[in-house]
């Protein structure tokens, strides 16, 4: 497993310090409905401020930055350069799979984006806009090389990349977890705040993450698609397998095997059997229900950093099932499943190109990455023909 991190860094112009920024962090919180407390417990959230000794650059590393997207970066970015009219860094790195920069001043109107490595099928909704970074580097060329580069893990680019940034490369990799496996030198203010209890609410589930049909993830051809708890808890549940569009199902052209669920902090596969019926929507579809399976509550929506990736483990529910038959049609399945208690509302589901607007666009994306990885080296994966699939055009 690679590694996983997001963080701030605020690009000194003398005008503040760090305690300007730990009175930023503890107003923002506090707004949001967070406590301040002076001594952490099991329930507390952390933020980490820290300036080396000879950095240009704050850093800020916290246990509620969940950045989901380019907007979340941007935003957090924003508030920070527009407190301290600074030049502000965001970076996020998932599994070491890719590499997401934001640098941001509200004065001058930077938004310089980059992203390293691959998203596999994740859509981004930004471009890299490698131009906007040239003020703000001192070596443009190297920069512009360092990007450029293909890198087995995307992190590794931080290394040529905070060079050009006059930032030292190790606090750019930290958080909330890493921070203490080996304590660098340097000012340290440690911040811990308190949520607030959230209300009971209705169980609902949204999709985490599922497999990548075109890039066949697992070796033995089975699917995936893992649901994350977004409500209150509850018990009973049901998995659906089902079509788009079509009786591909209902005709048997797509029969499914190793149908099997992870529970909830759980790495063991259990088998499931799932049972052809007829829905109330008048589709046929395989169902499997479980009316004693408990659904945990949601995680406290201000965790983020290294707490959200531990948390996240023991909150979502994963559901594999291997496809046969008729893979023109393979696009147009459905997974979903759904709480019991808030059926069909509470409903988390699954398609290939989820993220997409199109199966076309989703596919062309695919052929995309996968002949540039085979062209860098990467790997020999197999390019599928667009044409193998049925598509809406």
């Amino acid at each position: 497993m690679g590694n996983s991190f997001s963080n701030i860094h605020i690009r000194k112009n003398g005008a503040f310090a760090v305690g300007d920024v730990a009175e930023y962090v503890k107003s923002g919180l506090a707004a949001k409905g967070l406590t301040n407390v002076e001594k952490p417990d099991d329930d507390t959230l952390a933020v980490i401020i820290y300036e080396p000794e000879h950095s240009e650059w704050i850093s800020v590393y916290s246990e509620l930055f969940s950045f989901v997207s380019p907007d979340d970066m941007y935003a957090e970015a924003a508030g920070y350069s527009g407190r301290f009219n600074a030049d502000v860094l965001a970076l996020l790195c998932n599994d070491s799979d890719y590499l997401f920069m934001n640098l941001v001043n509200i004065s001058d109107g930077t938004d310089a984006w980059m992203k390293i490595g691959f998203t596999y099928g994740v859509k981004i909704g930004r471009r890299s806009n490698r131009s906007a970074w040239k003020p703000k580097v001192n070596d443009y060329k190297a920069f512009s090389a360092a990007v450029s580069s293909a890198y087995v893990f995307a992190d590794e680019a931080l290394v040529p990349i905070s060079k050009t940034l006059s930032i030292d490369v190790s606090q750019t990799v930290l958080d909330t977890e890493r921070f203490y496996d080996e304590p660098p030198e340097g000012a340290v203010t440690v911040l811990y705040f308190r949520a607030p209890e959230g209300e009971k609410e209705l169980p609902r589930l949204e999709f985490r993450t599922g497999s990548n049909e075109v890039f066949d993830d697992l070796e033995d051809g089975r699917w995936y698609f893992s649901a994350l708890s977004k409500g209150g808890a509850s018990k009973g549940i049901a998995v659906v397998l089902k079509m788009i569009k079509g009786n591909a199902i209902e005709n048997g052209e797509i029969t499914f095997t190793d149908t099997a669920i992870v529970l909830p902090s759980s790495s063991e596969h259990i088998p499931i059997n799932m049972e052809k019926v007829r829905l109330k929507s008048g589709e046929w579809a395989l169902r499997w229900i479980d009316k004693d399976f408990r659904i945990p509550a949601k995680i406290n929506d201000s965790i983020g950093g290294a707490k959200l990736f531990k948390a996240l483990t023991s909150h979502e529910i994963t559901f594999f099932y291997k496809p046969q038959g008729n893979k023109r049609k393979f696009l147009d399945i459905l997974a979903v499943i759904v709480p019991l208690q808030n059926d069909p509302k509470g409903a988390a589901v699954y398609y290939p190109w989820i993220w997409f607007s199109s199966k076309r666009e989703y596919l062309e994306q695919q052929i995309s990455e996968l002949k540039m990885m085979n062209e860098n080296g990467w790997g020999s994966w197999k390019v599928p023909d667009i044409d193998d699939y049925d598509l809406d055009d």
